[in-house]
């Protein structure tokens, strides 16, 4: 636990006397999904994925512009790469290919705008 701790580069609380095992299935802290696998430590929570699916289509359904639209995918994908370092483009991939990705960003065609700024 004090390694995922060091990842996302946060402290425990100094009374803090306890820190059990992670579960095989990890658990959510600050957006990020933390597990005891050794190759996949920590990656973005599908929470944290499926809000900022949410945000895109709330921008296109209330007329944002491709160029704001753009930059909030800049600005978020910013925030995921800092503080960890994880394989933000898998990550990426992953969640363009689920299903609410496809049904949201199908129309909004913002694919593209993901693949420029991760390459």
């Amino acid at each position: 636990m004090n390694q995922c701790l060091d990842a996302v580069k946060q402290t425990k609380h100094p009374f803090k006397t306890y820190i059990g095992k992670i579960k095989d299935s990890g658990f959510d802290f600050l957006g990020y999904r933390i597990t005891a696998q050794i190759k996949e430590k920590v990656t973005l929570a599908w929470k944290t994925i499926a809000n900022h699916i949410d945000k895109l289509q709330q921008l296109y359904e209330q007329g944002a512009t491709q160029q704001r639209i753009a930059e909030y995918v800049k600005h978020w994908l910013q925030w995921a790469r800092s503080g960890v370092e994880i394989e933000l483009s898998k990550v990426i991939e992953q969640s363009l290919n689920s299903e609410l990705a496809k049904r949201v960003l199908g129309d909004i065609g913002l694919e593209r705008v993901y693949r420029e700024i991760l390459s």
